[in-house]
């Protein structure tokens, strides 16, 4: 984690001191090690692909996280035979082979690692859905297709420019009455956490609703896991709908 002394004192001071031309270009090709993308993508390299890999040695959430996000996620929808979801920051397949495949009749993937999305392919096949090797500042989904959109513990390696443009485009992707859900650290103060590891930032409760107003989208429906321990940050869900 960063010195909290040492960090910029807003996001925008953040980002000016953070990020490289290419970092702010949605169509720049991310380069292992180069920019605030780029370190992203130098880390997770390095990370082995399973389910302890992916939750930052915190296998153990792997549980309750799917049993909160079921509960939630029926408590919004209840999926029909031709109903379509996707999985955005996939990883290895945790969420769409715990959450989202038993609900969904197909399911898409978007993951920016190759090693992690072939993961996901041996371990949820056979599969209905696509998997996209992608970043979400890359990925363009197709217009009303999804009835959710499922965003896990992956918006805190998005700028603010490139997150409500990724929010906006989720948007236009749903089908009527469609959920946009996204399962997020929050920073649980008024300010925002900088991880120099990951190089990764977790956001404020007030900074997520500030993205989500200017990316056109009403929150339906917001709560925080109360069954993960104390010892980790604040986990939060929030239901999202265009306004």
């Amino acid at each position: 984690m960063g010195d909290p002394a040492a960090e910029p004192a807003s996001l925008q001071e953040l980002w000016a001191s953070q990020l490289t031309p290419d970092d702010r270009n949605p169509y720049a090709a991310v380069v292992p090690g180069r920019g605030w993308y780029g370190k992203q993508a130098a880390y997770w390299k390095d990370i082995e692909a399973s389910v302890d890999g992916v939750l930052g040695g915190d296998g153990f959430l792997d549980e309750p996280d799917i049993v909160a996000s079921r509960a939630f996620l029926t408590s919004l929808q209840t999926p029909t035979p031709d109903s379509v979801a996707c999985d955005c920051g996939a990883g290895i397949g945790r969420v769409c082979k715990g959450l989202l495949k038993p609900l969904y009749r197909t399911v898409d993937l978007v993951e920016p690692d190759a090693h992690f999305l072939a993961v996901a392919r041996s371990e949820l096949s056979p599969h209905r859905g696509t998997f996209f090797l992608s970043t979400l500042q890359h990925w363009a989904p197709p217009a009303n297709y999804y009835d959710c959109i499922w965003v896990q513990w992956v918006l805190n390696y998005l700028h603010d420019e490139h997150l409500e443009a990724f929010l906006r485009r989720c948007s236009t992707a749903l089908k009527p009455h469609g959920f946009i859900v996204l399962k997020e650290n929050v920073s649980g103060t008024d300010s925002f956490i900088l991880d120099t590891d990951d190089t990764s930032v977790t956001r404020s409760l007030a900074q997520f609703h500030a993205s989500f107003e200017a990316a056109g989208l009403a929150v339906v429906r917001e709560e925080q896991q109360t069954t993960f321990p104390d010892s980790i940050l604040p986990v939060w869900f929030f239901a999202l709908q265009p306004r």
